[in-house]
Protein backbone atom coordinates (compact mmCIF):
# COMPACT_ATOMS: atom_id res chain seq x y z
CA UNK A 1 0.00 0.00 0.00
CA UNK A 2 1.29 2.92 -1.01
CA UNK A 3 1.35 6.37 1.20
CA UNK A 4 -2.00 7.75 -0.10
CA UNK A 5 -3.82 4.62 0.54
CA UNK A 6 -3.83 3.22 -2.94
CA UNK A 7 -3.07 -0.85 -2.75
CA UNK A 8 -4.11 -1.47 -6.77
CA UNK A 9 -3.86 -0.38 -10.28
CA UNK A 10 -4.89 -3.11 -12.77
CA UNK A 11 -4.28 -2.19 -16.40
CA UNK A 12 -6.33 0.51 -17.46
CA UNK A 13 -6.51 -1.02 -20.96
CA UNK A 14 -8.09 -3.70 -19.84
CA UNK A 15 -11.48 -0.80 -18.68
CA UNK A 16 -13.90 -0.05 -21.08
CA UNK A 17 -14.46 3.38 -18.87
CA UNK A 18 -11.24 4.59 -19.11
CA UNK A 19 -10.53 3.54 -22.85
CA UNK A 20 -13.99 5.65 -23.53
CA UNK A 21 -12.95 8.47 -21.13
CA UNK A 22 -9.77 8.66 -23.11
CA UNK A 23 -11.44 8.60 -26.61
CA UNK A 24 -13.76 11.10 -25.43
CA UNK A 25 -10.59 13.73 -25.06
CA UNK A 26 -9.98 13.19 -28.57
CA UNK A 27 -13.64 14.27 -29.58
CA UNK A 28 -13.61 17.38 -26.94
CA UNK A 29 -10.32 18.44 -28.63
CA UNK A 30 -11.39 18.18 -31.97
CA UNK A 31 -14.64 20.28 -31.30
CA UNK A 32 -12.83 23.19 -29.17
CA UNK A 33 -9.62 23.19 -30.56
CA UNK A 34 -7.59 25.30 -30.37
CA UNK A 35 -10.13 26.96 -27.61
CA UNK A 36 -10.18 24.61 -25.09
CA UNK A 37 -6.21 23.00 -24.76
CA UNK A 38 -5.80 19.52 -23.13
CA UNK A 39 -5.90 19.58 -19.36
CA UNK A 40 -2.30 19.12 -19.49
CA UNK A 41 -1.62 22.71 -20.68
CA UNK A 42 -1.16 25.74 -18.55
CA UNK A 43 -3.10 27.08 -21.06
CA UNK A 44 -6.42 26.73 -20.50
CA UNK A 45 -8.25 27.79 -17.22
CA UNK A 46 -9.15 25.93 -14.15
CA UNK A 47 -12.50 25.79 -14.82
CA UNK A 48 -11.72 24.28 -18.58
CA UNK A 49 -9.77 22.07 -18.04
CA UNK A 50 -12.22 20.52 -15.64
CA UNK A 51 -14.90 20.89 -18.49
CA UNK A 52 -12.75 18.69 -20.20
CA UNK A 53 -12.15 16.10 -18.03
CA UNK A 54 -16.21 16.51 -17.38
CA UNK A 55 -17.02 15.88 -20.68
CA UNK A 56 -14.70 12.71 -21.05
CA UNK A 57 -16.16 11.24 -17.78
CA UNK A 58 -19.44 11.58 -19.15
CA UNK A 59 -19.53 10.23 -22.14
CA UNK A 60 -17.36 7.06 -20.53
CA UNK A 61 -20.25 7.04 -18.20
CA UNK A 62 -22.90 6.94 -20.95
CA UNK A 63 -21.48 4.54 -22.98
CA UNK A 64 -21.30 2.19 -20.06
CA UNK A 65 -24.38 3.72 -18.53
CA UNK A 66 -22.15 3.60 -15.16
CA UNK A 67 -21.87 6.59 -13.40
CA UNK A 68 -18.48 5.57 -11.39
CA UNK A 69 -15.42 6.23 -13.91
CA UNK A 70 -12.13 4.73 -12.95
CA UNK A 71 -13.41 2.17 -10.72
CA UNK A 72 -11.37 -1.11 -11.96
CA UNK A 73 -8.64 0.42 -12.63
CA UNK A 74 -7.97 2.66 -9.32
CA UNK A 75 -9.04 0.77 -5.86
CA UNK A 76 -8.10 2.29 -2.72
CA UNK A 77 -7.76 0.55 0.90
CA UNK A 78 -8.74 3.49 2.69
CA UNK A 79 -11.98 5.04 3.32
CA UNK A 80 -10.46 8.53 2.77
CA UNK A 81 -10.89 7.78 -0.99
CA UNK A 82 -13.38 6.85 -3.35
CA UNK A 83 -13.22 4.11 -6.35
CA UNK A 84 -12.58 6.65 -9.17
CA UNK A 85 -14.72 9.81 -9.77
CA UNK A 86 -19.04 9.42 -9.18
CA UNK A 87 -20.85 11.11 -11.58
CA UNK A 88 -23.92 10.55 -9.23
CA UNK A 89 -22.89 13.09 -6.95
CA UNK A 90 -24.25 16.21 -5.00
CA UNK A 91 -21.05 18.36 -5.74
CA UNK A 92 -22.19 22.01 -6.57
CA UNK A 93 -20.01 24.98 -8.15
CA UNK A 94 -20.67 27.42 -5.36
CA UNK A 95 -19.32 25.38 -2.64
CA UNK A 96 -17.21 22.35 -4.00
CA UNK A 97 -15.18 24.38 -6.36
CA UNK A 98 -11.72 24.47 -5.91
CA UNK A 99 -9.18 27.69 -7.12
CA UNK A 100 -6.41 26.39 -5.74
CA UNK A 101 -4.40 22.69 -4.50
CA UNK A 102 -4.28 23.79 -1.41
CA UNK A 103 -8.24 24.25 -0.65
CA UNK A 104 -8.92 20.48 -1.48
CA UNK A 105 -10.17 18.52 1.24
CA UNK A 106 -8.41 15.21 1.83
CA UNK A 107 -10.95 13.49 0.07
CA UNK A 108 -10.31 15.00 -3.12
CA UNK A 109 -6.58 15.04 -2.87
CA UNK A 110 -6.31 12.22 -4.60
CA UNK A 111 -7.81 13.42 -7.64
CA UNK A 112 -6.39 16.57 -7.69
CA UNK A 113 -7.99 19.92 -8.39
CA UNK A 114 -8.96 19.38 -12.52
CA UNK A 115 -10.67 15.71 -11.39
CA UNK A 116 -12.45 17.31 -7.98
CA UNK A 117 -13.67 20.29 -9.67
CA UNK A 118 -14.44 18.03 -12.99
CA UNK A 119 -17.44 15.63 -10.95
CA UNK A 120 -19.11 19.54 -10.40
CA UNK A 121 -19.32 19.77 -14.48
CA UNK A 122 -19.52 15.56 -15.47
CA UNK A 123 -22.43 15.44 -11.54
CA UNK A 124 -24.43 18.10 -13.62
CA UNK A 125 -24.39 16.09 -16.65
CA UNK A 126 -25.13 13.11 -15.42
CA UNK A 127 -28.17 14.73 -13.69
CA UNK A 128 -29.27 16.20 -16.65
CA UNK A 129 -29.55 13.13 -18.17
CA UNK A 130 -30.94 11.04 -14.96
CA UNK A 131 -34.07 14.02 -15.42
CA UNK A 132 -34.51 13.36 -19.24
CA UNK A 133 -34.59 9.91 -18.72
CA UNK A 134 -37.31 9.83 -15.84
CA UNK A 135 -39.15 12.34 -18.80
CA UNK A 136 -39.11 9.37 -21.25
CA UNK A 137 -36.28 10.65 -23.46
CA UNK A 138 -33.94 8.50 -25.43
CA UNK A 139 -30.40 8.72 -24.71
CA UNK A 140 -29.31 8.82 -27.80
CA UNK A 141 -31.48 12.43 -27.99
CA UNK A 142 -29.87 13.32 -24.62
CA UNK A 143 -26.37 12.87 -25.40
CA UNK A 144 -27.12 14.72 -28.94
CA UNK A 145 -28.71 18.11 -26.86
CA UNK A 146 -25.08 17.65 -25.02
CA UNK A 147 -23.13 17.35 -28.27
CA UNK A 148 -24.62 20.14 -29.84
CA UNK A 149 -23.88 22.37 -26.80
CA UNK A 150 -20.03 21.37 -26.89
CA UNK A 151 -20.33 22.70 -30.54
CA UNK A 152 -21.12 26.20 -29.63
CA UNK A 153 -17.86 26.10 -27.48
CA UNK A 154 -18.98 27.03 -24.07
CA UNK A 155 -15.84 27.78 -21.72
CA UNK A 156 -17.35 27.77 -18.14
CA UNK A 157 -20.02 26.09 -16.44
CA UNK A 158 -22.33 28.37 -17.15
CA UNK A 159 -22.14 29.14 -20.49
CA UNK A 160 -22.60 25.34 -20.79
CA UNK A 161 -25.57 25.92 -19.00
CA UNK A 162 -27.22 28.70 -21.25
CA UNK A 163 -26.04 27.01 -23.99
CA UNK A 164 -27.88 23.72 -23.32
CA UNK A 165 -30.81 25.72 -22.17
CA UNK A 166 -31.09 27.16 -26.03
CA UNK A 167 -30.13 23.99 -27.40
CA UNK A 168 -33.27 22.45 -26.12
CA UNK A 169 -35.72 24.91 -27.09
CA UNK A 170 -33.95 25.55 -30.15
CA UNK A 171 -35.16 21.39 -30.61
CA UNK A 172 -38.08 21.91 -29.49
CA UNK A 173 -38.07 20.40 -26.12
CA UNK A 174 -39.20 22.34 -23.14
CA UNK A 175 -36.24 23.33 -21.16
CA UNK A 176 -35.71 20.99 -17.86
CA UNK A 177 -32.91 23.14 -16.76
CA UNK A 178 -34.52 24.74 -13.22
Amino acid sequence: SGGIGISCFDPASLSSEVIYHEYAHHITANIYFPIMIHSGSGLATIEEKAMNEGYSDYWAATMTNDSIIGDYSFRTDSFYYSPGRDLNNNRMYDKDFYYDEFDIPLKDQVHGIIYANSMIFSGALWDYRKIRISGGDDITDIDKSILLTMEQKPVSFSTFLIDLWFTDQTHGREACIA
